[in-house]
């Protein structure tokens, strides 16, 4: 009852924020925007701003052995920020569905205006489809291979900024609460490094490039794992490793490339990750995929320089945008005695962008998840859709 209370709770208010009064906006200090809402004092050196987003997704699933429909709350978050000075930024995320937890939980300070540190609890800088926001994906999941990245984690890092260039890494342990995606929380302690160059950027046309490292180490009782939904909430894992015990270190390396025309994009990824195990083989596995979107109706893709992530389409105000998506993508699980599954994921997708603050989401998905230990082959077909409102 409480958690029902608490998802009406933060419906209502992305609501109330949608429609909010242009009263509001004209008070002083008081803005409302696409990014939420704002408010600043002290000549601007003092600025807080509240958002929030609420995903609902429905979906029919069918494996030949499971045929059901699901529905229900797949992210419901309210996002506090504040600013002080030109330099000092915070940020407290609380995430409200499967029993609460907490995200982003961090403070950064700028040392000048291209280095700036950051410390806390927020996405280690290894995948570049991690690192994007659940809002601006064109998809409704990540990838198969994400489950191989390292996600959030409490630690500290150093970030810097050129023209056409930024690397960020840093020390990173475990996270304060469980992952969405269904990582577990015992991901080691160790350090994390990205990198991306851009040469070509230039008239709505950018190339990124980018390379990642994620070196972990973990005690001898400690209990990691692999594991992969076949691109949708509420589904089952096709595929899992099970425990990986005795796990005495991992190495994941990572590439990625973007190429952005305008309306279009193509983005590609691969992870290869190494878990070295005390008496036991070591263990490897590999996660790719390759996805394309175009928007039909012109509008573009947007980029930010300073973290190297594509922060997706902006509807205009005078129309909804339409985008259409496809991807395929793979995750090999099966190495060294363990039988987590070899998966292979088809998925075909359309966006809609209602205003800046709304979207509707439609994807289908066809997953083959073939040689996991204790399991058929299974092939499955999901029908997806999801109603997004952030604010």
């Amino acid at each position: 009852m409480t958690r029902n209370i608490r998802l009406a709770a933060l419906a209502a208010a992305s609501v109330a924020a949608l429609v909010a009064t242009p009263a509001l906006a004209d008070d002083e200090g008081f803005d409302f925007g696409s990014e939420g809402l704002t408010w600043s004092a002290l000549d601007g050196d003092l600025e807080l701003s509240l958002g929030g987003r609420a995903h609902y997704d429905l979906l029919a699933y069918d494996d030949g052995v499971l045929d059901e429909s699901f529905n229900g709350w797949r992210r419901a978050r309210l996002e506090l920020g504040a600013r002080i000075g030109k330099r000092l930024k915070l940020r407290v995320d609380r995430e409200f569905t499967n029993g609460g937890a907490w995200r982003n939980v961090w403070a950064s300070y700028d040392l000048t205006d291209d280095l700036s540190l950051k410390a806390g609890n927020f996405i280690a800088p290894f995948s570049l489809e991690d690192l994007q926001s659940s809002n601006d994906m064109m998809f409704m999941e990540r990838s198969l291979s994400n489950g191989l990245a390292p996600g959030y984690g409490v630690g500290g890092q150093l970030s810097y900024s050129a023209d056409n260039w930024s690397v960020a890494g840093g020390w990173f342990g475990e996270a304060i609460d469980a992952d969405e995606d269904g990582r577990p929380k015992d991901r080691g302690t160790g350090f994390t490094a990205r990198g991306v160059f851009r040469p070509v950027e230039s008239h709505g046309r950018i190339l990124h490039l980018g390379a990642s490292v994620d070196s972990r180490r973990f005690g001898r009782n400690d209990l990691t794992s692999v594991s992969a939904q076949p691109e949708v909430a509420f589904a089952p894992n096709l595929l899992r490793t099970g425990p990986l015990a005795l796990v005495d270190s991992e190495l994941s390396l990572g590439a990625e490339a973007v190429f952005i025309d305008g309306d279009k994009i193509v983005q590609a990824q691969v992870i290869r990750s190494n878990f070295d195990r005390d008496g036991l083989p070591d263990f490897e596995a590999t996660g790719w995929y390759v996805q394309a979107g175009w928007v039909v109706t012109g509008e573009r893709y947007e980029y930010a320089q300073g973290s190297g992530v594509v922060r997706g389409v902006k509807a205009r105000k005078r129309r909804p945008g339409v985008e259409l998506t496809a991807r395929y993508d793979q995750l090999d699980l099966v190495d060294g005695g363990v039988a987590g599954g070899l998966g292979r994921n088809w998925t075909v997708g359309a966006n809609i962008y209602v205003t800046r603050n709304a979207r509707i989401m439609l994807n289908y998905v066809h997953a083959d998840a073939q040689d996991v230990a204790g399991r058929p082959d299974r092939e499955a077909d999901i029908v997806a859709a999801r109603l997004q409102v952030n604010f």
